[in-house]
């Protein structure tokens, strides 16, 4: 084990006084993980997780003699968790995790100490502890030079790590998408060793891990080795998964110093596997469960860029910008990568359309009906016209678009 002293700023500022609180009843109590992690880095973290020796239902007591808010979120894990501000802090007692089963749900006995807490966590640089009264950090399995050399790694042995939560492997990805300077080849190769262990986790908690690795900017790189090592074939049920295009849109957005949203990584990731049939593309989706909402803005998005046609991109960009405002430049990049389209026609477009007003498109359904037409005729022409409107730039009138009707 290994102590520093060091001082360190935490994104927060109540963290104090909850912890004073628990060492007024006598109770040992850290900052652990993420918080102390990112803040040795010089970075925000908002999730305050704090390790205790007191028991969760003693925890519940103190805070409510305090008058403070705590909910028992995870009680049978020891974790409980208390509100004030607008801040919220999970604070866990220490344990010993005994058994797991099938990788999934570990049999939990309390009253450890730090250092058998912190051999139950994930990754080294996931196990420091930090006490803001004797600013220290503590550091049981070499988390502080692991972190200093940008390396995840597991604790001890990796097989052994992985066996007792599958999502670790998932993990181990996607914290190393945004702290290693490149994969561990010994932590990946028990990641791809126990890749079929991924079958018994929860869709929900595949899901959830999944968003968040799709959100780093970067990680279309970790995305390709997960594909090449069979590890996505695992939890995504349709093939095949593409990552060229990811790769194209994110070098195209920071050029353009915009950020893409997950909606469309994802549809880039998915886009060859999805773009053939719009119905089984939403069952797909669903079975990944991702929210009906979710799911219709992806499918769109893979819609958007299979009718994309690059010998007319013009028109495509302006119907994009038109159709989709708000966020049209994410359709933009997205096109673009899969078009393999210059960066300069985007630049182009974006400094002539980004400062216009969007325009209001002349014609309407009762001025159709007002020439006779019916029902389907009338959605029909609405299309064809609002095509020939985008196409001429937005400059033809109502009445020079009824002539074209009438």
């Amino acid at each position: 084990m290994s102590i520093v002293e060091k001082d360190l700023k935490i994104n927060s500022l109540y963290y104090k006084e909850i912890l004073t609180i628990l060492k007024n009843y006598e109770g040992e109590s850290r900052l652990v993980g993420g918080c102390v992690r990112d803040a040795l880095l010089g970075l925000d973290n908002p999730d305050i997780d704090i390790a205790t020796s007191l028991h969760p239902d003693q925890v519940m007591e103190i805070f409510a003699k305090h008058s403070i808010l705590v909910v028992p979120t995870g009680i049978k894990f020891g974790t409980v968790t208390a509100f004030m501000g607008k801040e919220k802090f999970e604070i866990t007692t220490l344990r010993k995790d005994l058994i797991y089963s099938n990788g999934r749900h570990p049999a939990v006995e309390f009253d450890g100490t730090f250092k058998e807490d912190a051999a139950r966590r994930d990754f080294t640089i996931n196990a420091l502890s930090y006490c803001p009264f004797e600013k220290k950090v503590y550091d049981y399995f070499g988390g502080l030079l692991d972190l200093k050399n940008s390396r995840v790694v597991f604790i001890g042995d990796p097989i052994e790590r992985i066996s007792e939560d599958f999502l670790r492997i998932l993990r181990f990805f996607r914290f190393s998408c945004v702290y290693a300077k490149s994969l561990d080849k010994e932590s990946l190769s028990a990641c791809v060793a126990l890749k079929g262990g991924l079958k018994l986790l929860s869709t929900e908690r595949i899901k959830m891990e999944l968003d968040k690795l799709v959100s780093i900017a970067d990680s279309s790189k970790i995305l390709q080795v997960m594909n090449e090592e069979g590890i996505l074939a695992e939890i995504i049920p349709f093939q095949p998964l593409t990552t060229n295009y990811m790769h194209k849109a994110v070098e195209i957005a920071k050029t353009m110093l915009i950020n893409l949203d997950k909606f469309s990584l994802y549809s880039l990731l998915f886009y060859e596997a999805l773009k053939h049939d719009e119905r089984q593309a939403l069952k797909a989706l669903s079975v990944l469960k991702f929210s009906n909402k979710e799911a219709k803005d992806i499918v769109s998005s893979v819609g958007f860029l299979k009718e994309f046609k690059s010998e007319k991109t013009d028109y495509f960009f302006r119907k994009i910008w038109f159709e989709k405002h708000k966020n049209y430049l994410q359709y933009m990049v997205a096109a673009a990568a899969v078009h393999k389209l210059g960066l300069s026609k985007l630049e182009k477009f974006n400094k002539n359309y980004g400062i216009l007003k969007l325009p209001i498109f002349p014609v309407n359904g009762n001025d159709l009906a007002g020439l006779s037409l019916q029902g389907k005729q009338i959605s029909n022409a609405l299309k064809k016209l609002k095509t020939i409107w985008i196409e001429n730039d937005f400059q033809s009138s109502k009445k020079q678009l009824l002539d074209k009707v009438k």
